[in-house]
């Protein structure tokens, strides 16, 4: 599943990341160390859509697609956000016409820009920061992200 079109996936022949794997070299230890932050992100996304609202999980989500996609604007639909936050299109809709007003991001159909990158990180969740920095503990190697 690509989350957010215009941007790089690599492949690899499942033989081929087998053997890789079974060599236990610098392949696997990154492989192991992105699954331990990744597992990290599932239990504390977990956690944060039982605890925070909508809209700080909504910001969440906008800075690490942010990180991941190292560019301002990206693809995004609200229906796609919808689905990822499990709320429903129009609740998406409202929150980013609120976010949008308080001039964090700006939105066109099928567009997102990130215009106030401090200001939404305020508005996102304490999860945001735990993840990120385990993923940066983690995977040091990675492009910085924020």
């Amino acid at each position: 599943l690509v989350q957010v079109p215009d941007g790089e996936a690599q492949t690899m022949p499942v033989e081929a990341f087998i053997q890789e794997m079974g060599r236990r070299g610098s392949f696997y230890n990154r492989i192991v160390r992105y699954w331990q932050a990744f597992t990290t992100q599932i239990m504390q996304t977990t956690v944060c859509n039982g605890l925070h609202s909508a809209e700080q999980r909504c910001c969440r989500w906008l800075l690490m697609t942010h990180d991941r996609v190292q560019k301002d604007e990206f693809e995004l639909t609200h229906e796609f956000l919808a689905v990822m936050l499990g709320v429903r299109r129009p609740t998406v809709t409202l929150i980013a016409a609120k976010l949008q007003m308080e001039k964090l991001i700006h939105y066109r159909r099928g567009f997102m820009t990130i215009v106030d990158r401090p200001g939404l990180e305020a508005a996102s969740c304490e999860c945001y920061e735990t993840v990120k920095e385990n993923f940066v503990r983690l995977l040091p190697e990675l492009p910085p992200m924020g």
